[in-house]
């Protein structure tokens, strides 16, 4: 019985040293979970910033393409109209 105690009594220090370890992580691990919060709400804001900024360029970029169009259709058609005069007698 004494040795049945023992045995107890050495897994139940082993036990309390080993909750005192992992209660010593716990403070890191909150810093830890602080600091991660904090990087996640700047990513987030990041984000939203290059979303607004890829959108903006998308717009400009449709807006040269449209405009670009425009210019090659005033091109196009005075050498149309010039291609007609040249073929007719």
């Amino acid at each position: 019985m004494a040795v049945v105690a023992a045995e107890v009594r050495e897994r139940i220090l082993r036990f309390v040293g080993e909750a005192q370890e992992l209660m010593g992580l716990v403070p890191g691990i909150l810093d830890k979970v602080d600091t991660l919060e904090q990087r996640c709400e700047t990513l987030q804001r990041d984000l939203e910033t290059l979303q607004h900024e890829h959108r903006r360029l998308l717009s400009e970029r449709n807006e040269i393409a449209e405009s670009l169009s425009g210019v090659l259709q005033q091109l196009t058609r005075p050498m149309t109209e010039v291609a007609e005069k040249l073929r007719t007698p």
